[in-house]
């Protein structure tokens, strides 16, 4: 990766999974979203084809690796030194689609072996955001972005001492609308489970704020 003539970087958010019959290297269907460890498997599994070189990118803000694989096949160019397509996936920390798609990709090229990885080089990182991608998968469970640097949240001087609380018992973290005449939330008019954003201009006035799911535990 030191030298690639030319990256075209490819972000895969929302693009569904295709489900294959058969796996070129490790045989588990695409029938659910992959956990960390589930991805981390695959990468590991398939880095023993010789076309095929795990390396870790760097870490992110909670100590997990960043992880791209790289595929190419024997041709007169050293892979380094070739044209090169990056694609990364899973940016945000909560699109797994994309790391799904990533994965199917990894599949697809080397169960197929096209012609194009003998003067093509692809990169491919299916989790970019490790740290929010394992919230969809921890307990309780919560959708989130950003990563595991610590935030004054809050804004009381002090940073992430006050987290979520699943307070339901459902195992979900979800959203709360709390009563306020300053709030920027209002029910929808034809579905009042649905919250919509208040535009004094159209005369919809708030009257709800959306926190997410937890209390004060920290009393400030």
């Amino acid at each position: 990766m030191r030298r690639v003539a030319s990256v075209l970087a490819v972000f895969l958010f929302l693009i569904p999974a295709l489900v294959p019959e058969s796996r070129a290297i490790v045989a588990a269907p695409y029938d659910e979203y992959h956990d960390l460890e589930e991805v981390e498997a695959d990468l590991r599994s398939w880095s023993s084809d010789p076309r095929v070189t795990l390396e870790s990118m760097g870490k992110s803000a909670g100590d997990r690796n960043l992880w791209v694989l790289r595929i190419a096949a024997e041709g007169t160019v050293a892979p380094d030194e070739r044209p090169g397509v990056f694609v990364g996936a899973n940016i945000a920390g909560d699109h797994q689609p994309g790391t799904e798609a990533a994965l199917h990709l990894v599949e697809t090229l080397l169960d197929r072996d096209p012609e194009s990885l003998r003067d093509t080089t692809f990169y491919v990182a299916p989790v970019l955001n490790p740290d929010a991608h394992g919230s969809l998968f921890a307990e309780p469970r919560y959708r989130r972005g950003g990563n595991d640097q610590e935030v004054d949240r809050d804004v009381d001087g002090l940073v992430a001492e006050d987290g979520y609380d699943d307070l339901n018992g459902d195992g979900v973290i979800t959203w709360m609308r709390i009563p306020d005449p300053a709030g920027s939330w209002l029910p929808h008019p034809e579905e009042p489970r649905v919250m919509v954003r208040a535009d004094p201009l159209k005369e919809r006035a708030g009257s709800y704020r959306l926190v997410r799911e937890g209390r004060d535990d920290d009393g400030d």
